[in-house]
């Protein structure tokens, strides 16, 4: 059945009898025994041929640098933190850690 293999037999049902058009072949032994290998060999997989950018990809992304500049600037002027976060979309926690000079 389904272009069965030379000396193989029908295991076109699964445990609970139920019929199953795919047989289960398994893993090879050596095959990807732990799942940080398994992953790797995906993300491998999923990157292969892609080169990365350096850079942001649109202009609609501002460096890190810059913005942490206009953070430091706006809260010289008076800005609070809330505020500092809600315009530049991100946690007042980051405002923080950007105004002590905390790399992350």
């Amino acid at each position: 059945m389904f272009g069965d293999l030379e000396g193989e037999k029908d295991d076109s049902t699964d445990i609970l009898g139920q019929w199953n058009p795919v047989p289960h072949r398994g893993l090879r032994a050596g095959a990807l025994q732990h799942l940080v290998d398994a992953m790797g060999y995906g993300m491998v997989l999923m990157y292969i041929g892609h080169k990365l950018s350096m850079v942001p990809l649109t202009d609609h992304t501002p460096s890190k640098h810059e913005r942490n500049r206009q953070i430091r600037a706006r809260c010289i002027k008076g800005e609070t933190v809330v505020e500092l976060a809600q315009a530049f979309g991100i946690s007042q926690q980051r405002v923080s850690q950007t105004l002590r000079g905390q790399r992350k």
